[in-house]
Formats: structure tokens, C-alpha cells, sequence
């Protein structure tokens, strides 16, 4: 057991007490069942999935209720300075705060507890506690199971708070709304310059891959839509003529004990490329990791197409990737940094998901992927492309990893301050907001 004491410790004005104690309700909700699951529209229900790492409440995705089962719930309601908590699966420990309605009636599902705190406890305040590094680690102690880890009610009554006063309380979660405020806007500023970096990223493998690197090239027209006007020189080919798929599996019989790394669909992204790969044996591997790639392969997923997870192999590392993947091996006549661009551009990927089939996963079959086209500019020029692209988007991503970096320093800057000021070791009763320019020297 850990009980949060802050540094002024010989300050009368602070309390400990179990969790429990400050709370007047803890609740989940329920999510109706059968074809009510998944409506279209009704009261929003919120879940883990809608709930950021940031504490606000995201209204993309949304699943919903229908209006007579929220009439008829006794729990799960959101009021004003309800404090939100994600309490199953891999993201236990999202918080949420409430501080007014939002413009439709919403309750949380099964996943999520509702604190209700008493009236002798900021409810701001407290909910900065629960965001706090120490409560999380300490709350993580009473996460039970493996395959589904869950936090049940018990922990309210294990985990120990120490608090001041309400007037104190109050100073804190003042101090803390404001200085947080003022990283969140850093952090959010620096997001958005990370997304329009990406944009830059698209728009110059798309521009380079179907307009070449010369703006006074003579153009004609392609003949396809989707394409339009091409360099006059360049070829169109479909992509089977100019690349193998799918060309090495391993067989039903491997042996169980031949190891590989694993990559699925959900491993795989268009800008980062692999970013996680499952060291594993064939025996203990899923029935679909079969499909063998090598060095200058590329991998586009044929399933959940909207992932728009593509990427190129770089090294021989022994990867198996799954079935979902069509793995693209190009032949002779097609640089393999090329191709590998030309699947990655913008235009390209459009047209891999206009023709997926399905709703909740669309897909396409590799044999019409590989039907679609190809620009094919003479090799010297693919080779061209393909290192001018390699070089600027070398700098791109050099920035974005600046970027990346300096988001991570403000959310650990923002973390610790919040643990700081929730345990006493900031003083803040005489704190007046400042220079809105202070946080940027951080």
C-alpha cells in the first residue's frame, strides 16, 4: 500500500483517507445487447476507445444506445464533475473529467467507472490525483488477468489519498488547469505540424511517382482516370506483368520449432512502416503468418484496406508477415525503391480501397490488386525518383522525429507537475497566473 504524503507534511491543513471515502458513487454502465449493439444513432455510449490519453472525450467511431435502454439504466449517467475511467483492456487507467454537459445525452458502457466525488473533495482536483503517475502506478497494482486485465471496485478502498483543504484544492486544481492548458496547446501545436509534415510526405511521393522530377517534361494523357496526364515517355503496365505476388509461403509442414518475427496488419504503418515485429515459432505462431518476404519486397495490406498499411521490406531479417498482406517482389525491369514508392502514393492507395468489398473490413483480392496500374518511367529514371525521394524524405523525417521528441519532454514535463502540485511538493497558494509565454522557455 502507498499513501501519496506531500513535502509539506507538518501542514495541518491536509487529510488522508481511502479513496472510497471521497467518492459518493462508483459505477460502470452496460451496453445493450443483441441488434441494440450497434445503432446508428440513439444516446452515445462511451467506452475506453472514446476516451484519450489526454482526458478529452472523442466523438469519432461513436456506438450508441438506443433512448429507451438509457431510460431505463440506474447507472452509468453522466453528470457535471463526473470523473470518467477506463477500467478493462490496454488502456486501464484513461481518465476523463467532466466539467460540463456536452450537447447530447451520453453514458458510459461496461468498461468505463463513473467517480462521483463528495462534496468535501474538489472534483477537479481529485481528478487530477487519479491522472497522477503515483495513483496510476499504485491503481496498476489491482489490475487483475492477463488476457483481459480488469480493475474492479475493490481498489477504492486499497489505494490512500492525501489532501488539503477545499479552498487548497481548489488553488491546485486552478494552478494545474492553467499550466496544463498551456502544454496541452504546445503539444497540440507541434501535433499539427507533425500531421502537415505527413501531408508534405504524401504529396511528394505522389507528385514524384506520377509527374517525374523535370516540370518541363512534355505530358499526354494516360487514358486512365485516376491517373491523368503522365510524362509522355513513361510507360503504363499492370502491376502482375512487372512484379511477383505473393511468391514464397511457408508450407503446412515447417517445422514447429522454426523461429521468425511476426507481422500483422495492426504492425504496419504507411509513414513509419514496421513498427513492431513478434519474435515466435511456427508451432506457436497464428495460422495465418505464412507468407515469406525478402529484401526489397513490399507489403500492402489486401484486408481493412482503410489502414492504408503498406511498407517496404529493407533487410533480410527472416519476417513472415500475415495472410492479409499481398507481398509485392518486382521483377527486372522495376527498381524495387520505386515500386515501392509508386505503392505507397496517394492516388494508388485510393484506388486499392474504391475497389475493396465489404463495410467493417473491406477487402481486395490480390489478383485485382495486382490488375491495377503501374507508371514505369525508363529505369535510369525510376532509380532517379526513387533516391531523390529517399533523400527528402530522410530530412522529413528527421524533423517529424525533433517533433516527436519534443512532444514526449512535454508530456513528461506535464506528467511530473501534476504529481508535483496533487502531492504538496509545489506550493501554489499564492500562485496568479502568469506570462502566457512562461511555458515556452521549457
Amino acid at each position: 500500500m502507498i499513501i501519496i504524503t506531500p513535502m509539506i507534511s507538518n501542514d495541518k491543513n491536509w487529510n488522508t483517507k481511502r479513496l472510497k471515502y471521497l467518492i459518493s458513487r462508483l459505477e460502470s454502465g452496460n451496453r445493450e445487447s443483441g441488434e441494440g449493439r450497434y445503432l446508428s444513432e440513439g444516446i452515445f455510449s462511451i467506452g475506453g476507445e472514446h476516451i484519450s490519453f489526454d482526458g478529452k472525450i472523442l466523438k469519432t467511431n461513436k456506438k450508441y444506445i438506443s433512448v429507451e435502454f438509457y431510460k431505463n439504466l440506474n447507472t452509468g449517467k453522466i453528470r457535471v464533475n463526473d470523473i470518467l475511467l477506463v477500467k478493462d483492456g490496454a488502456t486501464i487507467g484513461k481518465k476523463a473529467f467532466i466539467d460540463n454537459l456536452p450537447d447530447e445525452k451520453c453514458a458510459v458502457n461496461e468498461h468505463v467507472f463513473i467517480l462521483r466525488p463528495l462534496k468535501y473533495i474538489y472534483p477537479k482536483f481529485l481528478s487530477f490525483i487519479i491522472e497522477s503517475e503515483k495513483f496510476q502506478n499504485e491503481m496498476n497494482l489491482y489490475v487483475r488477468g492477463a488476457a483481459q486485465p480488469g480493475l474492479n471496485q475493490e481498489f477504492t478502498s486499497k489505494i490512500y489519498i492525501h489532501f488539503p483543504n477545499l479552498e487548497n484544492q481548489k488553488l491546485i486544481a486552478d494552478f494545474l488547469d492553467y499550466k496544463t492548458a498551456q502544454i496541452d496547446e504546445l503539444i497540440e501545436q507541434k501535433e499539427k505540424l507533425l500531421e502537415l509534415l505527413e501531408e508534405k510526405r504524401i504529396a511528394l511521393i505522389t507528385k514524384a511517382v506520377t509527374k517525374g522530377l523535370n516540370p518541363d517534361v512534355k505530358m499526354k494523357p494516360s487514358g486512365i482516370d485516376w491517373l491523368g496526364d503522365i510524362p509522355e515517355h513513361w510507360e503504363i503496365k499492370r502491376l502482375k506483368y512487372i512484379t511477383d505476388c505473393n511468391k514464397l509461403s511457408l508450407p503446412e509442414d515447417t517445422n514447429e520449432e522454426y523461429s521468425f518475427y511476426y507481422v500483422d496488419i495492426s504492425s504496419v504503418d504507411l509513414i513509419k512502416g514496421i513498427i513492431n515485429k513478434e519474435y515466435m515459432s511456427f508451432g506457436e505462431a497464428p495460422s495465418r503468418a505464412r507468407r515469406i518476404v525478402r529484401k526489397g519486397d513490399t507489403i500492402v495490406s489486401t484486408v481493412r484496406t482503410y489502414l492504408k498499411a503498406i511498407a517496404s521490406i529493407k533487410e533480410d531479417e527472416n519476417i513472415i508477415v500475415s495472410t492479409g498482406f499481398a507481398v509485392i517482389s518486382p521483377k527486372k525491369i522495376i527498381n524495387s525503391n520505386y515500386l515501392s514508392f509508386f505503392l505507397q502514393n496517394e492516388i494508388f492507395i485510393n484506388m486499392i480501397v474504391a475497389n475493396s468489398v465489404g463495410v467493417s473490413y473491406p477487402a481486395i483480392n490480390p489478383s485485382e490488386l495486382i490488375n491495377l496500374s503501374v507508371l514505369l518511367p525508363p529505369i535510369y529514371e525510376q532509380t532517379s525518383i526513387a533516391n531523390y525521394l529517399k533523400n527528402e524524405i530522410y530530412k522529413i523525417d528527421s524533423l517529424c522525429q525533433e517533433i516527436v521528441s519534443a512532444i514526449e519532454k512535454l508530456k513528461e514535463y506535464r506528467s511530473a507537475l501534476i504529481t508535483a502540485a496533487v502531492t504538496g511538493k509545489i506550493d501554489v497558494r499564492n500562485f496568479k497566473p502568469e506570462n502566457k509565454n512562461e511555458i515556452k522557455r521549457i
